[in-house]
């Protein structure tokens, strides 16, 4: 119960401050992009909260251009793809 408690005031905090939320997700999108560990953990309605908040906060439209060309992957790069995962 006290799980389910957290979840719903962390969910509360990173919808409240979209600054917040970006950092936590840039934070944690290169290891979320190569481990099932947060997905896994998630109810159905939370997976959701989580994927329009993806798109909210890191739209594909602002995504970064990986053209054919050597370049450095960024956090956000790493948001993108944990959005697309």
């Amino acid at each position: 119960m006290r799980l389910l408690h957290n979840a719903a005031n962390i969910q509360r905090f990173l919808t409240e401050d979209a600054e917040l939320a970006k950092e936590v997700i840039l934070a944690v999108a290169h290891s979320a992009v190569y481990s099932d560990k947060i997905y896994s953990h998630l109810d159905a309605d939370q997976l959701g909260w989580l994927f329009d908040n993806l798109n909210r906060l890191f739209p594909p439209s602002e995504d970064p251009v990986e053209d054919d060309q050597v370049y450095a992957v960024t956090p956000r790069h790493d948001a993108g793809r944990f959005r697309d995962n």
